[in-house]
């Protein structure tokens, strides 16, 4: 408590010595009512130019106070007097012009004033220009201020070398996912980016609240990015959204707030190509049909036998296709092209044909169920005289062994996790009733048999709480598109598919539910769909 009077003296003391440093603006009799003065703020000057009205920003010392007029006079002319008079006492010596509100007083360091006159009162403005406290700063290499809540959950983000420390300010919220989107608006457009998300916000824990004004913190961190080579699309008195390309980074940041809270959201973008592969309803079609299939979208670097990440999409259709198909048994072949040495080719050929096998079992296949073999450049079905022959010479196949057995139904199990996972809830129905916003403009009823799996993603030991529903939806999408569905709606936590019926069954409709590091899979293999509300027909329809 006696710290707290005693800064509010020092406070008083400084605003009075400030004002008193100022000229006299009390004219004609005027009682002053208000006074302020903020020692670091925003100030949007106008100035009348040739090419007509500008408007520039400058940061610094404000001093702002209002006067009452003692009697209401010819405002016109009265006006021109009282700014004249005003003027000359803050060392103006200029013509002024009646529409003229700000005057440049001094150029170092730089000072303006502004007079603003109304019937019964007019107020005064005067800047002075000041570099900004030491409120912001980059580093990584100490720990960030979070609050008690955070530490006591042992809660902490990724770091990132755009997370600023903020002096007087700590950490209270801080969300990271691995693989997200955000919405960035600028002056032009919106711009939908996805990648690794962070989202951070600060809270004031400081006692003078003149020291961490939102200006002093918002300029300083756009002048610190803008040296590490940001390019800022778009600012206002409270927000800038910037953008750095450099050394590979290429992060989307917004930042802003006010006098008592900050917020950060960054995000590294990623881009992800697209893959054109063979679904599991393809590939089972193909290997009826001749026995074997170009198991398409199988990447390897040069020379090397281990599949790069863009394979997934790949090897996923290829697991749910032996998923549903429980008796199917596969032989993987790799082949290459004739560049190099033959024996290297068939060792590679090799290699890369165990790869894939256990890639398939890392994905919940039993091994019995795959053999692997290489014939290196043996077995062309191209020139190897082209680069568009070799490239289709190096390729992975799948041969069908034996007979293909019983289909399996699909279901929420086919929506399990790669990785560690709980399930924490399921259950089964034999008659079951599912509604279902098909579009805008109709909704249907779906009866039939019906699953439900809630499964909480594990990391460590703990639920993966940096795995976002964005995550979620994205594996999901691979496999839908590795089971020939598609998504009919979708929100940033729910969607709603249908996966066509297959060999001998029925429609399945789906919604999975998602948040972060868990989701609730449900699905409903269609017997019957009625349609309860078609806004383009007054019927109801039945499809059986």
């Amino acid at each position: 408590m006696k710290f707290f009077f005693v800064s509010q003296l020092i406070l008083l003391f400084s605003l009075c010595v400030s004002a008193e440093a100022l000229p006299d603006f009390v004219y004609d009799g005027a009682k002053k009512t208000q006074e302020r003065m903020q020692k670091y703020d925003r100030m949007v000057i106008t100035q009348q130019t040739e090419e007509g009205s500008k408007k520039t920003v400058r940061f610094g010392q404000v001093y702002e106070a209002s006067y009452r007029l003692s009697a209401p006079h010819d405002f016109e002319h009265y006006t021109h007097r009282l700014k004249a008079n005003l003027l000359k006492r803050a060392g103006y010596q200029k013509n002024i012009a009646d529409r003229q509100r700000f005057f440049q007083l001094a150029r170092t360091p730089e000072q303006w004033i502004s007079i603003t006159v109304f019937r019964d009162h007019y107020v005064v403005r005067y800047f002075r220009q000041s570099s900004y406290p030491d409120t912001v700063s980059f580093d990584t290499s100490r720990p960030y201020a979070y609050s008690e809540r955070l530490k006591k959950l042992g809660w902490t983000v990724p770091p990132n070398t755009y997370i600023p420390h903020i002096r007087a300010f700590e950490i209270e919220k801080a969300l990271y996912t691995r693989k997200g989107a955000y919405q960035f608006t600028t002056q032009e457009s919106n711009h939908s980016v996805e990648g690794e998300v962070w989202k951070i916000k600060y809270a004031w824990r400081g006692q003078q609240r003149d020291e961490v004004r939102r200006y002093a913190i918002l300029h300083q961190f756009r002048d610190l990015v803008t040296l590490r080579g940001a390019e800022i699309l778009f600012e206002d008195a409270t927000h800038i959204v910037f953008r750095t390309v450099r050394s590979g980074e290429n992060i989307w940041g917004l930042f802003g707030g006010n006098d008592f809270s900050v917020s950060l959201v960054l995000v590294q973008a990623s881009s992800r190509p697209a893959q054109k592969i063979l679904n599991a309803s393809a590939l089972k079609h193909a290997l009826d049909t001749s026995g074997r299939v170009t198991l398409k979208g199988i990447y390897f670097d040069t020379g090397k036998s281990i599949l790069k990440p863009a394979s997934q999409a790949a090897l996923k259709a290829a697991s749910l296709l032996l998923h549903r198909y429980p008796a199917l048994k596969l032989s993987i072949e790799g082949h290459t092209d004739n560049t190099g040495n033959a024996h290297e080719n068939l060792a590679l050929s090799q290699a890369r044909a165990e790869a894939v096998k256990v890639a398939l079992v890392q994905l919940g296949v039993d091994p019995v169920r795959l053999s692997a073999t290489g014939f290196g450049d043996t077995k062309p079905v191209a020139s190897n005289d082209t680069e568009s022959g070799r490239a289709a010479n190096r390729r992975v196949e799948l041969h069908r062994q034996g007979n293909v057995g019983q289909i399996r139904s699909i279901d929420a199990f086919f929506f399990k996790p790669e990785g560690d996972a709980k399930i924490a809830q399921q259950r089964t129905e034999a008659h079951d009733s599912f509604d279902l916003n098909a579009t805008r403009n109709k909704s249907m009823r779906i009866r039939g048999r019906s699953a439900a799996v809630r499964y909480i993603l594990i990391e460590n030991g703990r639920r993966a709480r940096s795995v976002s529903a964005y995550e979620i939806f994205e594996n999901v999408q691979s496999n839908l598109s590795a089971l020939g569905g598609k998504i009919l709606e979708q929100t940033d936590e729910s969607m709603q598919f249908l996966i066509p019926k297959g060999d001998g069954e029925n429609d399945v409709y789906g919604k999975i539910d998602a948040s972060m590091g868990a989701y609730r899979v449900y699905t409903i293999a269609a017997e019957n769909v009625e349609i309860i509300a078609d806004k383009n027909s007054t019927k109801k329809a039945v499809i059986k």
